[in-house]
């Protein structure tokens, strides 16, 4: 049951993913005139999973644990299949990451000591694969693209770091031994993908209230090079970072906090130029309007007084909370930053989530905050992944959606931060023994009302 609800919620999502490639803005009315239940196989038990490729349309992957095979369906953008094909892989994968690159799409699947990468051509629809061995007691952390290689990182007995070569599937551990410090104080934060190189940030603990974040980078032949502590550049001890490369810019955003916690505080944006942090701004979660939408109206009035008492002492209220956090996506005149804010649940049943809130953020190119709007989740979920799509739905506007007790709600803010437009669509009840998600498209108007 709790593998089904995951693999819903990852397939909804999806759907939601879907619809807002489509969208160039909302009008006010929408219908469902797609709605595609995969073909159900019960040989094809195991996991299942739904790669969104916007105008290319999307692959729907289905697992059989029995007979170790993974068969990929190919979707045209009209949700029309195009082809069927199956290949020989292991049991127990799921999805780890994907990255779509040009006219290929490279598929990350592991269990618990294997993994296999399939490559998909979307324009001859055909697949190929490789397979190895994880790292003994190893998780993989995170999965990027460079040049003909892969890399990633692996937690376990120590946090490693991996050149995967796309061809054959070898892997070759990279040293990025930093000031001979010890394993046990080493975690990471980011491995992402800059222009030709790789950024890499290693977070290295100094104390409980101090951390040092170093930017190692990767070029195209696999060269490490450690550039610096960029922690020095900050005021406040960094809970995690993001990156993206804008146009010519190379954007951060990330969390913080301000005391011993290790719980995120804030958010925070810069610039990094010439391996520097330049115009960097932090918020502190209680300053952001919409971060009240994690609270009842009775919890809200408390920490109202509470802020107004810290306001007096010339000291500011800190709120403690999980948040997962998006890289940073270009929005016209700025950036925006989609978060979201949970909590762990521990129970006698199972371990999960709880998602309250997401949060979408508008900067100026110089990382001020403009607005920020925001929407209420309110659901339960396996573990850590994203419950809300954010996308910009043309020039002026963005648009986030969700998916939850049974509908999918859209709603499109306009460049000065106003919720112009809100629908909800009411999916079709899934019976809880169905393990094949539906898949919903929704018709969306295209005269935007900023542009009349």
């Amino acid at each position: 049951m709790h593998m089904l609800r995951k693999q819903l919620y990852a397939g909804l999502l999806a759907l939601a993913l879907i619809a807002l490639f489509q969208m160039q803005t909302i009008k006010l009315s929408a219908q469902v005139i797609h709605q595609v239940k995969f073909t159900e196989n019960k040989a094809y038990d195991g996991y299942n999973s739904i790669i969104s490729l916007n105008e290319k349309g999307l692959l729907y992957f289905a697992f059989c644990d029995k007979t170790k095979k993974v068969r990929i369906d190919h979707y045209s953008p009209e949700l029309s299949k195009i082809k069927s094909e199956e290949l020989l892989a292991d049991k127990g994968l799921w999805r780890k990451a994907y990255v779509v690159r040009g006219d290929s799409c490279y598929t990350f699947l592991v269990n618990s000591t294997n993994f296999v990468l399939i490559t998909t051509d979307l324009t001859s629809r055909t697949s190929k694969k490789v397979m190895g061995a994880l790292p003994r007691r190893s998780s993989v952390q995170y999965f990027v693209l460079l040049g003909e290689y892969a890399y990633l990182t692996t937690l376990g007995k120590k946090p490693s770091l991996f050149q995967m070569d796309l061809k054959s599937g070898r892997l070759k551990e990279l040293s990025y031994n930093i000031n001979h410090v010890s394993q046990d104080r080493i975690s990471f934060q980011e491995l992402c993908t800059v222009g030709n190189e790789v950024y890499f940030f290693v977070n290295i603990m100094n104390s409980q209230s101090d951390n040092d974040i170093m930017l190692v980078k990767i070029d195209m032949k696999g060269k490490l090079q450690i550039i610096r502590d960029i922690s020095s550049d900050l005021r406040e001890k960094i809970i995690h970072v993001k990156t993206q490369k804008v146009g010519d810019k190379v954007v951060l955003c990330g969390t913080f906090s301000k005391t011993k916690s290790n719980f995120s505080q804030g958010i925070f944006f810069a610039n990094l130029e010439n391996n520097k942090i330049t115009n960097c701004e932090f918020y502190n979660y209680t300053d952001l309007p919409s971060f009240s939408l994690g609270y009842t109206d009775k919890q809200q009035r408390v920490i109202n007084r509470k802020k107004e008492n810290f306001d007096n002492r010339n000291t500011e209220l800190m709120v403690n909370t999980f948040t997962l956090l998006n890289s940073p996506k270009k929005a016209k005149n700025g950036y925006f930053i989609h978060s979201e804010f949970y909590s762990p649940l521990y129970d006698n049943m199972s371990n999960g989530i709880y998602t309250t809130h997401a949060v979408v953020a508008k900067f100026d190119e110089n990382g001020k905050f403009l607005w920020d709007t925001g929407l209420a989740v309110n659901e339960l979920n396996m573990s850590a992944m994203f419950m809300v799509a954010a996308s910009e739905s043309d020039k002026e506007n963005l648009t986030i959606a969700v998916v939850k007790k049974g509908k999918i709600i859209y709603s499109t803010i306009d460049r000065n931060g106003v919720v112009i437009n809100t629908i909800e669509i009411l999916l079709k009840k899934i019976r809880r023994k169905e393990q094949i998600p539906l898949l919903c498209l929704l018709k969306m108007g295209t005269s935007s009302p900023l542009n009349k």
